[in-house]
């Protein structure tokens, strides 16, 4: 996920299954991918990215046992930002 992002269609929906398929029972690549969707939230990438970011975050977050790792990316004010 790091590197250049202007390759990246983050209107894909392969993209979200990818992410999800990495995340599944997997707690360091669930804390992984959560600390890199909170700094996609904090750059200027578009619209679509965001809403991607937040909806992988809601997914995830629908796990409590990734709730920690996501609040400790860092989630809470950047997703607050997005109101």
């Amino acid at each position: 996920m790091k590197g250049n992002n202007s390759s990246i269609d983050w209107n894909s929906g392969s993209f979200s299954t990818a992410l999800r398929t990495l995340a599944r029972d997997d707690a360091p690549n669930q804390a992984a991918i959560a600390t890199e969707l909170v700094g996609l939230l904090a750059r200027k990438v578009g619209a679509a990215a965001h809403m991607q970011a937040t909806q992988m975050l809601r997914d995830l977050a629908s796990d409590p046992a990734n709730r920690s790792a996501i609040a400790s990316a860092g989630a809470i004010p950047q997703l607050v930002r997005q109101l």
